[in-house]
């Protein structure tokens, strides 16, 4: 498809100024707690598990995270906590959030819940809960802010502040992020 409308950025402008300006970011939000707590299969993965004789060896992760997840540690000072109930493809997940310089937890979907009630309540953080499980509907039930991508059920997407029109894995939670902090 041929775009008659391109845009350029100014010279003297890089894509972050493009994005403070799009976020409208001011003081008073960039130093208010922010917690982002998000699942991990379906979400940061495509939900596909690759399976060899000795068991689980893979998971396919998407490229387009990391750099919107960068961003909003950097500039505007949201903390991320990864979330997952796959204990036999834990150590995988480890790894690709370790990439994220993340922290992430073996939690199931109680635990999960559990963790965003802490975060709203005892430590005044806006909360913010993506994932796209039918378990995890208590987590988001108790979370400022709930999101979901596109290929979630639709009894999870009933649940959800935001629903990405793009799948797990395929730049679906870099889009809630974007999302998200525009319309906060």
């Amino acid at each position: 498809m041929w775009n008659k409308n391109k845009k350029k950025l100014e010279d003297n402008k890089t894509h972050i100024d493009l994005l403070l300006e799009k976020f409208m970011v001011n003081d008073e939000f960039i130093n208010k707690k922010k917690v982002a707590i998000i699942d991990c299969d379906g979400i940061i993965s495509n939900n596909e598990f690759l399976y060899d004789t000795n068991g689980k060896s893979m998971k396919s992760y998407g490229c387009y995270d990391h750099e919107m997840i960068s961003f909003c540690k950097k500039y505007l000072n949201w903390e991320f906590i990864f979330v997952s109930a796959d204990a036999n493809g834990f150590k995988i997940t480890e790894n690709r959030v370790k990439d994220l310089h993340c922290s992430i937890y073996n939690f199931n979907w109680q635990e999960r819940s559990d963790l965003v009630k802490e975060y709203r309540n005892n430590q005044d953080y806006i909360t913010l809960f993506i994932g796209d499980s039918i378990s995890d509907i208590n987590a988001m039930s108790n979370a400022d802010i709930s999101a979901t991508v596109n290929n979630a059920p639709d009894l999870v997407k009933e649940y959800c502040d935001y629903i990405s029109d793009k799948n797990g894995g395929y730049g679906g939670l870099a889009d809630i992020l974007y999302n998200i902090n525009y319309n906060i």
